[in-house]
């Protein structure tokens, strides 16, 4: 009788030692100094300005090109109501494509900004990305102060906005709401590449209407003309005086 050679389950493989191998991975570097930060953000700034000047041309070919359908309509032939109507379909789409991505630029702009101001007023090279943190109630106006320049429905959504979003974007929400002239930027003199100190204020086209400002020495927000600002600086003594 031929004899059976069964493999024992039970017995112990022989494995071969694995050599462990260094996994190398690319990390993403973030910015080293304030000075990156400040160049990504004016970089975001120009793309956002670009943004904004596509999305106009778009907005005024759109308007444009509605009107010259609704003048078809009347006076035009089927032929020229046919060819206007798909010229204006085109210029909606092309307007709200150029609307989102100056959306897109915008909010790129914004996080750019707020990543700069927080790194400025930490004093470290950023190495690691800023937290958004909660601004304290002490920096916020009222919702009665804040209906001095819009309507108390958009006071409160500007007060809530307040609470999470960096002075760039609040700022460029009011300018919206108040029909203003974008957001500027006064010069202070304890100015630095780190430390911002001045007035960041909706432009509403005259020194002393009242306004929605950000004043970054104090880091609050004000509601008042930045004219009276300025004149309240200049009368005090030359050592305290943060305008020229």
């Amino acid at each position: 009788m031929p004899t059976k050679f069964v493999t024992n389950p039970r017995r112990p493989v022989e494995k071969t030692a694995r050599i462990p191998t260094r996994r190398t991975t690319t990390r993403r570097r973030n910015p080293s100094s304030i000075e990156e930060l400040y160049a990504a953000y004016k970089t975001a700034d120009d793309a956002a300005e670009e943004a904004m000047v596509e999305y106009s041309v778009a907005r005024e070919a759109a308007i444009e090109a509605d009107a010259n359908e609704k003048d078809a309509f009347l006076v035009g032939s089927a032929s020229q109501r046919a060819r206007l109507a798909d010229a204006s379909r085109a210029a909606r789409s092309h307007e709200h494509v150029a609307r989102y991505d100056y959306n897109r630029a915008e909010k790129a702009r914004d996080a750019a900004y707020n990543a700069y101001i927080a790194a400025a007023k930490k004093g470290n090279p950023a190495r690691r990305p800023a937290a958004r943190r909660k601004n304290p109630a002490s920096s916020r106006p009222s919702v009665k102060m804040l209906s001095q320049v819009v309507t108390p429905a958009e006071a409160k959504e500007l007060r809530s906005m307040m609470e999470y979003t960096g002075p760039a974007g609040v700022l460029r929400a009011a300018s919206r709401m108040m029909d203003g002239f974008d957001v500027e930027y006064i010069r202070s003199r304890n100015d630095t590449m780190r430390t911002p100190d001045g007035l960041d204020f909706v432009n509403m086209g005259d020194t002393y209407d009242l306004t929605l400002i950000y004043d970054h020495g104090k880091g609050k927000y004000v509601v008042s003309s930045w004219g009276d600002i300025v004149e309240a600086d200049m009368r005090l003594p030359a050592s305290r005086r943060r305008f020229d």
